[in-house]
C-alpha cells in the first residue's frame, strides 16, 4: 500500500528568449507534519510543506538533497520523523 500521491508538474523557470522548464515532482504523504514534499532533481531541490496547527502550508526549501533521500522520506513510516533525522540541520536551508 503506498503512503504517497504523486503528481507531476512543469514550471517556467526563465520566461526570457530561450525558455527553460524544471519539472517538480509534488506528493502528498499522509502525514500531519508534512502533508505535502515538493522536488526538483534537476536543481536538488527540496520543498517541505509543513502541516500543524502553528506552520501549516509554511514551507522549508532545502537544496542539494540527492534523490534517494527525497525517495527515502516520501517512502518512510514516519516522514516527519525522516525529515528530523535525515533532513533539518543536514542540508542547506534557503
Amino acid at each position: 500500500m503506498s503512503h504517497v500521491t504523486s503528481v507531476t508538474h512543469k514550471t517556467l523557470v526563465n520566461p526570457g528568449p530561450v525558455c527553460q522548464y524544471t519539472y517538480m515532482e509534488i506528493t502528498r504523504t499522509k502525514s500531519t507534519t508534512v502533508p505535502e514534499v515538493i522536488y526538483d532533481g534537476g536543481s536538488s531541490t527540496l520543498g517541505i510543506v509543513l502541516g500543524g496547527a502553528k506552520n501549516k502550508g509554511d514551507m522549508l526549501v532545502y537544496r542539494g538533497v540527492p534523490q534517494d533521500v527525497y525517495n527515502g522520506l516520501i517512502e518512510a513510516e514516519s516522514p516527519g520523523g525522516y525529515f528530523n533525522r535525515k533532513i533539518k540541520g543536514v542540508y542547506q536551508q534557503v
